[in-house]
């Protein structure tokens, strides 16, 4: 058994204590909130973000020091938005534990599982934990696939996929997760598993707005498949592998994103067809849409490496310039005649 920390008591960081358990860790989850922190302990349930789903072995914490002391893997769950200031509350953690690093024979890992890009400078999660924290960690690792956070933690069948250089550090956090229920496959494309996770948002939202529109099944199969066409391009562009937007990062994480019932960012763009604002779904539904967040990083980080993207374009323009969703599907249909 080894020490695993998760930052992060919502919806994905709880279901990950799932496979984490069930593969035999012991499991300290960190949170923010006294409030979630104490009902969590008190239940071994998170009410708030993943009700009815129980999770007995793990203990949560407010305080990060305890949560990351002796850990051998730290697995950052929280919105894309919030992971460069949850990395520099890790690093000073780890700073003041005299016991920092002795989770194992190396330093720990880092897992980051957040989907997105970092606002501004739109770097990719691992970059900006890797920028923040530096060599504290003896590798940083992406976790992404197609996983709905109430599935993992009901135990349906899953599979997902763990990026990084290194391999003996993938292997060892598929060794972390690995169970009956949760299959985890390695990669060592980490740009293009990290591209993949956070670009997909953008173009469910897109394949909801279609949706809202009533405009069929042909539309939403058109939206994915170019969706995944542009998603690729940004990521090839970037050095990724262009096998991988082929696979459970890619176009695995797409299509569940993009026709699941649980796809916050799908479910905002049926809002949108159906003439609501993102502000207003977001303030009603009372979630995060990690697709709002990155749609205007993932245009920027696209003109940095001189590729299109058609579909995201778009969908800028209905969230940022107030135009209507029929008016831009529109001139995605009457876009010049292209090759495929």
């Amino acid at each position: 058994m080894v020490k695993v920390c998760i930052l992060g008591l919502g919806a994905w960081g709880t279901a990950l204590g799932v496979p984490l358990t069930d593969a035999g860790n012991d499991v300290m989850i960190w949170g923010r909130r006294e409030d979630a922190v104490k009902r969590f302990n008190e239940r071994h349930e998170n009410p708030e973000y993943l009700p009815g789903a129980i999770l007995d072995g793990a203990i949560a914490t407010t305080d990060m020091r305890e949560a990351v002391s002796g850990a051998s893997a730290i697995f950052m769950s929280v919105p894309s938005w919030a992971a460069a200031g949850v990395a520099r509350a890790l690093a000073a953690a780890v700073d003041a534990d005299p016991a920092w690093g002795r989770g194992g024979p190396r330093p720990p890992l880092l897992v980051s599982t957040c989907k997105g890009l970092e606002e501004g400078t739109c770097e990719r999660i691992t970059a900006v934990a890797r920028r923040d924290l530096g060599g504290r960690f003896a590798a940083y690792v992406a976790l992404s696939g197609p996983n709905f956070a109430v599935e993992v933690a009901n135990r349906l069948a899953t599979a997902t996929v763990v990026a990084c250089e290194a391999e003996w550090a993938r292997k060892a956090v598929q060794d972390m997760l690995m169970t009956p229920d949760f299959r985890v496959y390695t990669n060592p494309d980490v740009i293009g598993v990290e591209i993949a996770g956070a670009l997909k948002n953008v173009t469910a939202i897109a394949v909801g707005m279609a949706e809202g529109l009533g405009l069929g099944y042909n539309a939403r199969a058109a939206l994915i498949t170019r969706g995944l066409a542009e998603i690729a391009r940004v990521g090839i562009a970037m050095g990724a592998d262009k096998h991988t937007f082929a696979g459970l990062a890619g176009m695995g994480d797409l299509v569940l994103t993009c026709t699941g019932e649980y796809s916050r960012n799908k479910r905002a763009g049926i809002a949108l067809g159906r003439g609501s604002t993102m502000a207003d779904f977001i303030s009603e539904q009372k979630i995060l849409v990690e697709g709002a967040w990155t749609t205007s990083s993932a245009l920027s980080l696209a003109a940095s490496v001189g590729v299109e993207m058609p579909v995201a374009q778009k969908v800028y323009e209905v969230l940022f310039e107030n135009r209507r969703p029929a008016d831009v599907v529109s001139e995605i249909m009457t876009r010049g005649k292209k090759d495929e």
